[in-house]
């Protein structure tokens, strides 16, 4: 069944052709005539099979898929949060001083909703590609169904359910495409500036001053390993210092946190995002506020 609207309320009538406990899959079958809004949430140019990847942020939907979501508490008292700033002066000389100061305000206290995560794969079958969610069966998990229904529609503006005759594909080698690994080499900044600071000038102009400056910190102990984050992790880097055992993970959104890792990076590199966020894989998570710099550089004590 073909769904060609902006998005859907409920499932209603959408999986009446699928019987209960039968499997199926949310999917779109022509790659082709798709090639633009799927590079646009990053996949290759080439669409080869077992490509996969949580998809890039366009909307509300993908959105939240990648990044979750905070709910304002407005029946609750305002509570005292901090914004942070980068604040510039000049001595009585005219030499210039930076740092980074916490500036309080009030708001509504916020519940953050944890992200989907909802990665979608490029697999082959009967000699044709398709683009697929993972699998499901009728009569479960329907609100992921509906997220995911909603998820397509926000990106190609349609989606066919698959049924299970669709079960005997080709199981692809999958490629997961959320990471871009740079050679290896020292990474100063000034060999970073120019992988990070597309993601940088997206933020929110005073937010700039403030995530260029964590950059600038992590990359003053001199990295030998840089990952950079496509799709839905984009605005996400990874900063390796093998010798040391410490890999870092930095992001652009603000209030949010540094995570610190002290394995491999590779082998978490193939996980989902919220696998890596919320598996506790990480020794350190270190709040974007006061401090923050202190406790980086002493990482490398």
């Amino acid at each position: 069944m073909i769904i060609e609207q902006k998005r859907i309320r409920s499932l209603g009538s959408h999986l009446n052709h699928i019987a209960d406990g039968e499997s199926f899959y949310i999917s779109i079958t022509d790659l082709e005539e798709n090639s633009k809004e799927l590079s646009s949430i990053g996949f290759t140019d080439d669409l080869e099979v077992g490509e996969k990847i949580l998809p890039n942020s366009i909307g509300n939907v993908t959105g939240f898929n990648a990044h979750g979501k905070f709910i304002k508490l407005t029946d609750r008292p305002k509570e005292t949060a901090y914004r942070q700033i980068l604040w510039k002066w000049e001595d009585w000389n005219g030499n210039p001083y930076s740092r980074v100061v916490d500036v309080p305000y009030k708001r509504y206290p916020r519940k953050f909703i944890a992200p989907p995560s909802e990665e979608l794969t490029i697999i082959e079958a009967d000699g044709s590609k398709y683009l697929v969610s993972k699998a499901f069966k009728r009569g479960e998990q329907e609100e992921t169904v509906k997220h995911i229904i909603n998820l397509f529609l926000e990106i190609f503006g349609k989606c066919v359910v698959l049924n299970s005759d669709f079960e005997n594909f080709k199981v692809p080698k999958i490629k997961r495409l959320n990471w871009q690994i740079l050679p290896p080499g020292e990474y100063p900044w000034e060999e970073v500036e120019d992988h990070v600071r597309e993601n940088i000038q997206r933020a929110p102009s005073g937010n700039q001053p403030v995530i260029e400056n964590r950059v600038r910190t992590i990359t003053s102990h001199n990295p030998n390993y840089i990952a950079v984050g496509r799709g839905g992790f984009s605005g996400y880097w990874v900063f390796g210092f093998p010798k040391k055992g410490i890999y870092i993970l930095e992001n652009t959104t603000y209030g949010n946190a540094t995570y610190v890792f002290n394995e491999n990076w590779e082998a978490y590199s193939h996980l989902s995002k919220k696998e890596i966020l919320t598996g506790e894989f990480h020794s350190h998570r270190i709040i974007h506020k006061k401090g923050w710099n202190q406790q980086i550089n002493e990482l490398f004590n």
